[in-house]
């Protein structure tokens, strides 16, 4: 639905008429925390929307700040914190960078999304550099696009900047007189350095865009982890370096630093500028995504001081205080103190319940499952049950798959406003082979006097055997849907799932090779087609391309916009 929207408002002219949309990142990895739908790379360029499109797309200009809860201690830094990573992280205390200042712009298209804060370090990074470029050569201003928006978090134009490490800068460009140039937006450069559009009559400032690059190696006070440009644009400012004689240590890092992105458009509008975590940030729980800070196993070793003296805490009379451990243990990854947290399971206060399940979920603790599922059968509270629920999607086990057929007969507790058997149930059809053992209970469960039950039981049963009712046999009125789910059953036991979900696609009318690999096109087709097989043959492709995107939890429209795009620049490696 969303890329349908986008692709509206293009045709109303809310999309910029002279460029291509820029890709901000390589894909996101297939651990991150949140969801970002395909089609939200696509209004890159970040023309002014109208209202109506803003409001459709759930992205209201500017973007208001987010209030985020972190864990405070006496030892706790009072300047900003750049929490988790990039791409699933969040952003606390923001710096703001101004829209104006002696020597940078925010892009004018950019200063109405409320994208202009980062951390302390990037914020004065930004400054510095912008000064250091105009003390060496003069008229110099240096333009800023996306930074982070307030709290951090996810913005509609980029895969990451997140927790505000990343920054969007625009080159320096020269007009058709030679002289420095302001553009609105972010402008596209050929292989010549020159731009794409405007009839070509716009020119990368080949020296300008050295000393900036210069000037962010250089600088003193932060490690830049990545400038992602087109490597043929790198090619030109090196070249230029060479030829003003720079120091070899100086060249040498910006070959290192520059790099074309993988998986993304090149880079040929801006630089995009990605700082690694910063010493105080990793003690708070900040994580690199690819290379790893120098200093980082000296920090490693300093955060796990830090989590020994946090683990104090978990006995504090204060629930808030408790809770906040929890959660800093979590952050700071201290699976050792998996024990002592499982403790707290039977706290008293909900809040540090549900702190302590989501810190064993994200630490996959198996040896917990137990004690986790003990708790579950019998927590009463909504959230802490919200919490469980989502944690048990990292245990894929035989207890888990127990505990959920267990809890298909349970009728007394409710969450989100519909029966906890319902939750179960959706839980179930989420376990794909595992849940095989838990299809006689669903089809039970097809009987149940609750609908939302019972329709929960039914789309599971669809997933896990990649059949509904309409494919169950030839005619719709040869029993009770029960009584033909359980003919199909009998029939079917003897196969392996694997089976049951080509012979799904086989009936729905979709030719399979038995090399699945050849089959991609056709598995990309039934990503739009009922939810079951769509389900299915995302699940089939992940495992055929080895490519692990959060696709499934966006719409089946924009989970097939996304395979389709990312197959067809891949096509040469599947045939």
């Amino acid at each position: 639905m969303r890329a349908a929207l986008i692709g509206l408002a293009c045709l109303l002219g809310a999309c910029g008429p002279t460029q291509k949309p820029s890709a901000d990142d390589p894909p996101r990895p297939s651990h991150a925390e949140a969801p970002h739908p395909p089609a939200a790379r696509e209004p890159q360029t970040g023309a002014r929307w109208p209202r109506f499109v803003r409001e459709l797309l759930g992205y209201p200009i500017p973007l208001q700040r987010i209030e985020r809860h972190h864990p405070q201690f006496p030892d706790t830094d009072p300047g900003s914190i750049a929490v988790g990573t990039v791409t699933g992280g969040y952003l606390i205390r923001a710096a703001r960078l101004p829209l104006d200042g002696p020597h940078h712009r925010v892009l004018r298209v950019q200063r109405e999304r409320g994208t202009n804060f980062g951390t302390d370090e990037l914020v004065g990074l930004i400054q510095r550099v912008a000064a250091a470029v105009a003390k060496k050569l003069p008229d110099s201003v240096l333009l800023v696009g996306n930074v982070a928006r307030d709290g951090g978090g996810d913005i509609i134009w980029s895969f990451s900047h997140n927790n505000g490490r990343d920054a969007d800068i625009s080159f320096y460009i020269l007009g058709p007189d030679g002289k420095p140039f302001e553009p609105r937006e972010l402008v596209l450069f050929d292989r010549d350095g020159n731009s794409i559009a405007f009839e070509g009559r716009l020119h990368f400032d080949v020296p300008r865009n050295w000393q900036l690059v210069r000037a962010l190696v250089s600088d003193p006070k932060v490690r830049i982890q990545f400038i992602f440009v087109a490597s043929y644009l790198k090619a030109m400012l090196l070249k230029h370096a060479a030829k003003l004689r720079e120091p070899r240590t100086i060249i040498a890092k910006a070959e290192r630093i520059l790099k074309q992105p993988g998986g993304a458009l090149p880079h040929n509008d801006h630089f995009h500028v990605r700082l690694y975590c910063s010493k105080r940030d990793r003690l708070e729980g900040c994580l690199d995504l690819g290379s790893k800070h120098p200093d980082d196993d000296a920090w490693a070793a300093l955060a796990k001081r830090r989590a020994l003296r946090v683990r104090r805490y978990l006995d504090s009379k204060q629930p808030a205080v408790r809770s906040d451990a929890i959660e800093m243990l979590r952050l700071l990854d201290d699976r050792d103190a998996a024990t002592l947290i499982a403790r707290r399971l039977n706290d008293r206060s909900a809040d540090v319940r549900r702190a302590a399940l989501r810190t064993l979920a994200a630490f996959e603790a198996k040896e917990l499952l137990p004690q986790l599922l003990k708790r579950l059968a019998i927590e009463r509270d909504e959230a802490v049950l919200a919490s469980g629920m989502a944690a048990l999607r990292r245990f894929r086990q035989k207890e888990t798959v127990a505990f959920l057929r267990r809890c298909l007969r349970d009728v007394t507790r409710t969450l989100g406003g519909k029966p906890l058997a319902a939750t179960c149930a959706e839980r179930l059809g989420s376990l794909d082979e595992l849940a095989v053992a838990g299809v006689p209970d669903l089809i039970s469960a097809l009987s149940s006097a609750l609908s939302a039950v019972r329709d929960a039981a039914a789309a599971s049963l669809a997933r896990i055997t990649n059949h509904d009712e309409t494919t169950l046999s030839s005619s719709k009125s040869e029993g009770t849907l029960v009584e033909r789910w359980k003919r199909w059953l009998a029939a079917h036991r003897r196969w392996r799932r694997a089976k049951w979900v080509l012979d799904g696609f086989r009936r729905a009318h979709y030719e399979l090779d038995k090399k699945l690999r050849r089959s991609i096109p056709e598995l990309i087709r039934a990503v739009g087609d009922k939810a079951h097989l769509s389900y299915n043959a995302q699940r089939l492709l992940m495992r055929v391309t080895n490519h692990h995107p959060r696709s499934l939890e966006w719409s089946r429209f924009d989970a097939q916009y996304y395979w389709n795009h990312w197959y067809t620049k891949r096509r040469r490696r599947f045939r």
